[in-house]
């Protein structure tokens, strides 16, 4: 017990906690080590350990406000989440404090922002069909405005295509016919200093009809 309040007012608390929880039922051990955890608890939390943090809180449930402390942890964790773009982790952090703080509308924007970002990953890609479909999921402000954008982009090829499909150039005596703008599969441009048509890899196309 003099060893567990030497290691105690020394700073190792980790130690401190072993030693009590050896000495269960002796004099105050269970007190002082349930106080020493929630306080170490506490420090983790502080210091960004949510995880860690959340495990003792979990064991000490019925001290003090642990069980408010351990919703505390996944909020900490999803705000930290959402802060650095992590999206996904976000949304997994927040969804199981849904009725805690405003914890069901940082969900909400992290879902939001994700599909902001993927819709943009699909635009920059030139799958514009996919794009605005991820898109129409956000309610971000940018969101809308790429949609526009493809919407325009696929407007564009529609135009200068005609809405006929292209021939690709013969490869083992074969003829590919593409289908512009009509699927995400065939991504397509117009080089204009060649006065052609490009499918994907820079594979340019002999005719259109």
């Amino acid at each position: 017990y003099q060893k567990a309040i030497f290691l105690k007012d020394n700073g190792d608390v980790e130690e401190a906690i072993k030693t009590f929880r050896n000495l269960s039922g002796y004099q105050d051990s269970d007190t002082q080590c349930v106080e020493l955890q929630y306080d170490l608890a506490t420090d983790y939390l502080t210091n960004g350990q949510y995880n860690d943090a959340k495990t003792i809180f979990e064991s000490i449930f019925a001290y003090k406000d642990s069980a408010n402390l351990v919703k505390e942890c996944d909020y900490q964790k999803g705000c930290h989440y959402l802060e650095n773009e992590q999206y996904l982790e976000a949304i997994e952090a927040f969804g199981v404090i849904t009725d805690y703080l405003d914890a069901e509308t940082r969900m909400a924007s992290a879902y939001s922002l994700y599909y902001l970002e993927q819709g943009t990953l699909l635009y920059k890609e030139a799958k514009f069909y996919l794009a605005i479909e991820m898109l129409r999921k956000s309610s971000e402000i940018a969101a809308s405005d790429l949609i526009t954008q493809a919407e325009n982009e696929i407007m564009f090829i529609n135009n200068i295509c005609g809405g006929y499909g292209l021939v690709e150039k013969v490869s083992w005596g074969q003829a590919h016919t593409i289908y512009p703008a009509n699927t995400d599969s065939c991504t397509i441009s117009f080089d204009f200093e060649e006065g052609l048509f490009v499918i994907k890899s820079h594979v340019y196309v002999d005719k259109h009809y």
